[in-house]
């Protein structure tokens, strides 16, 4: 008799990723300080989302700078280039050039309104740095890659930041719970009171909670994967982790950015003065 093919179900496995991250949420509880109980449930986020990423991504917490020595607030989980991105690092605080990020995610226990208004304040921190894109003004050219490749493309423009050009340009955003504090119609109320507080390029692209509600952005009745746009917002429910998952292996694959000889503007302060020609 024939057997049949044994199975591996990617859908079970990721929804076994979320109930792990529950019991790690709950037996972060019994951490002694508040401190370290936030701590707790970062590194169980990063732990998990490090099991369904590519290796070239890595995942790191610190803050997001500029070329222009603007920073970010300090960001729970960073995704970035983990081959091309230099971390600087001071005293195992790190510091990450925004070109090469590819998301970041800030990590509650209960989402109150003020936990909600975090969220969207980190996040608005990351989109206001400047991404540089590579102009070549003079052929009217923009220069990109997409993440996780070396390859250059080009396509036509004079833009000299990626900040707010498109939701494939745009560092992806979202915030991590266990659950919300409110009932869902209370949340959409908040949610949609910071939508008229904040940009819409300043927005997260998701909210999720580990008991499967999340707030995502719509453009008019239909959910949308970016904020940039939108004008207003969806509560769902079911497989919202799910959801988180597939975007940011969406975003780390069709992601754009900026090639990785733009560090000099890091690096060289000002022209090199030639002493002898």
């Amino acid at each position: 008799m024939e057997q049949s093919p044994p199975h591996f179900n990617v859908h079970y496995y990721i929804d076994q990723l979320r109930q792990d991250l529950q019991w790690a949420y709950i037996r972060s509880k019994q951490v002694t300080t508040p401190g370290l109980k936030g701590d707790a449930r970062e590194n169980a986020v990063r732990d998990t989302l490090s099991h369904c990423i590519p290796d070239g991504v890595g995942v790191g917490t610190g803050c997001v700078i500029d070329c222009e020595n603007r920073v970010s607030q300090q960001i729970d989980v960073v995704l970035y280039e983990k081959a091309f991105c230099p971390v600087f690092s001071i005293n195992g605080i790190n510091y990450f050039p925004c070109e090469f990020v590819i998301a970041v995610g800030e990590i509650k226990s209960i989402m109150a309104k003020k936990d909600l208004v975090d969220v969207y304040e980190k996040i608005k921190s990351v989109r206001q740095l400047n991404k540089f894109a590579g102009t070549e003004k003079k052929n009217g050219v923009v220069t990109y890659r997409h993440y996780l490749s070396l390859e250059p493309k080009t396509t036509c423009g004079d833009y000299p930041s990626f900040r707010d050009c498109n939701s494939s340009t745009q560092i992806y955003g979202f915030g991590l719970c266990e659950k919300f504090k409110a009932k869902p119609k209370t949340v959409k109320k908040h949610a949609l009171e910071l939508c008229n507080r904040f940009e819409d390029i300043y927005r997260p692209n998701v909210v999720v909670s580990l008991d499967d509600m999340g707030i995502m952005p719509s453009e008019g009745s239909q959910s949308s994967y970016t904020s940039l746009g939108s004008d207003g917002v969806r509560i769902a429910g079911e497989n919202i982790f799910h959801y988180l998952v597939t975007s940011l292996l969406r975003h780390i694959f069709a992601g754009k950015t900026a090639l990785p000889y733009m560090i000099e503007k890091y690096t060289i302060s000002k022209p090199i003065n030639i002493i002898v020609p």
